[in-house]
């Protein structure tokens, strides 16, 4: 029998002890900022009352916002869903028994629906507009916190700046803190009652006026430990426990996901994306400034005179276009850098830096070469190209986000009976991403499958094939819905039955035509068999 859980107010001990684990990826975090997204260093420190620096190149800019549209794109589609639904085998045999032999396409059908109702309720959420924030800090720094509320509202996202968390050697999560600052005007009943009646040194605690406001602030610990199967989660202000937020629940129903771009054994934080490129962003920073100085200094212009000679620079400064004035040209020069060689080698390595960037962050724009014949399947060669570079990323986003989170709203969304709970022999798979390679090779292997069909019945698909099912199959791979576009089977066997009864009637009235000349040549005769009688 499993010990009880004993709710402890520790969370701001353990915020401070776990803090000084992650004090290296916040530096580099703001390091990575500095060359891509310098605005983005709030998340990270206090930049209110310092000037931030600008880079003097954009495509640092340019990759990561991106590389982050690209990956919500492709891992949360909002027209497809990015997970399905399948049945285990075993039991699918268990309790199939004397089912009908199309019992899987019909059970892959009803599946399709319910992910496509589970994809309509998400989208409802909104949570979009917060994943491409998330994208965007975890290519950056390689750490996020996704917080999920028990209603229907929308998701919050969190930097490193914001919380802890540590792992066990398999990279759970395994405790997870989370510290916000909270203003007087929104604190509850519950957390000024907590103020009002503490007796603990206020200088423990931030109990005290903002710097920019009049109102008292309190630190907000939001601890979750986990227990076997089980995560324990609760509140706590000054070193006193909320009791209404204290809960229970399972693995998959955590209202926090603690997101790290790569899993490393026995870390607990992870390097960022962008991180794996600083080189090649700070020397392309520092040859852009050397670049845009050193133009600079080519295009001064600066008029150099003689004083030996007879020309007067009064009158070279004073005079105006198209003026004449007395002069010998050979008095005048211009002043010149001559660094025009050294600039172009410079440019050269740019060009070269550029490139290597744009294969990392998925910008095909400079990978096309300049030409005046460049196909549409060059094109998306170079597309297909750099997307399968890049399926480790996908491999990675997929089982440290999309994974947890579709479990997390599945569990909610059962939890608010917005949908019907599942049976336990049915479980969500990810197809979107990484996985999508896969769905699509199933894609084609099933359009190979019915050219062979077709190849073997001599055009006659349906002499060895169900049509039918090869649609539904088809479909289910494609998270297609099929209500309302594919004829049902009693449709297709009443279109049979009255395409027989058109078919008997039409060689009803072919047999009556061909009789008509018969009965007209015989009249004659039965004309006169009739006067003889």
């Amino acid at each position: 029998m499993s010990q009880k859980y004993e709710y402890k107010a520790v969370g701001k001990e353990r915020f401070d002890v776990l803090e000084k684990d992650k004090s290296f990826y916040i530096n580099l975090a703001i390091d990575c900022c500095k060359y891509t997204l310098p605005i983005m260093r709030s998340y990270f420190e206090e930049v209110y009352n310092r000037e931030l620096s600008h880079p003097y190149q954009s495509l640092g800019a340019a990759g990561v916002s991106n590389l982050a549209s690209k990956l919500l794109t492709a891992l949360t589609p909002s027209n497809t869903p990015f997970f399905k639904f399948i049945v285990d085998d075993y039991k699918l045999l268990e309790t199939r028994q004397e089912e009908s032999e199309d019992f899987r396409i019909v059970l892959e059908t009803i599946l399709t629906d319910y992910a496509n109702q589970t994809l309509d309720v998400i989208k409802a959420s909104n949570d979009t507009s917060f994943l491409y924030e998330m994208w965007q800090l975890l290519l950056i720094s390689g750490n996020v916190l996704i917080r999920d509320p028990d209603d229907n509202g929308n998701i919050r996202i969190y930097s490193l700046r914001d919380y802890v968390v540590s792992r066990d050697r398999a990279g759970n999560p395994v405790e997870i803190i989370l510290k916000e600052i909270i203003s007087e005007n929104a604190w509850t009943d519950e957390i000024r009652a907590v103020v009002n009646n503490s007796i603990l040194p206020s200088d423990n605690y931030n109990n005290k006026p903002s710097d920019k406001t009049n109102e008292k602030e309190v630190e907000l610990y939001s601890y979750c430990k986990r227990c076997g199967d089980k995560y324990y989660i609760h509140q706590e202000v000054q070193g006193v426990i909320l009791e209404s937020t204290k809960q229970e629940v399972s693995i998959t129903g955590c209202p926090f996901i603690a997101l790290r771009l790569f899993n490393g054994a026995g870390e607990d934080y992870s390097r960022s994306y962008v991180s794996n490129y600083l080189g090649d962003l700070k020397s392309l920073d520092g040859l852009s400034q050397a670049s845009v100085e050193a133009a600079a200094m080519i295009s001064r212009n600066i008029l150099l005179v003689d004083p030996t000679g007879i020309t007067d620079k009064d009158d070279i400064e004073e005079a105006e276009n198209g003026e004449v004035i007395d002069g010998r040209a050979g008095d005048v020069s211009f002043l010149q850098a001559q660094k025009g060689y050294d600039l172009r080698t410079v440019t050269e390595e740019v060009s070269k830096i550029e490139e290597r960037l744009n294969r990392a962050f998925l910008i095909t724009g400079g990978m096309i070469r300049d030409a005046e014949r460049v196909t549409r399947e060059e094109v998306r060669e170079v597309a297909k190209e750099i997307e399968q570079s890049l399926g480790g990323l996908y491999s990675a986003c997929s089982y440290s986000f999309q994974v947890p989170y579709l479990k997390r709203k599945i569990y909610k969304l059962a939890k608010m009976k917005l949908l019907p709970k599942l049976d336990s022999a049915i479980k969500p798979v990810i197809i979107a991403g990484f996985e999508a390679l896969g769905t699509n090779s199933q894609k084609e292997e099933l359009l190979e499958f019915a050219g062979y069909l077709r190849e073997f019945s001599g055009g006659a698909l349906q002499t060895y094939a169900k049509p039918l099912n090869l649609i539904k199959k088809l479909a289910s791979i494609m998270n297609i819905s099929i209500d309302g576009l594919i004829k049902t089977d009693e449709e297709l066997q009443a279109e049979q039955e009255q395409q027989a009864q058109m078919q008997m009637q039409q060689q009803q009235v072919d047999i009556a035509k061909s009789a008509i000349p018969a009965a007209i040549s015989n009249m004659p005769a039965l004309q006169q068999v009739a006067e003889q009688q």
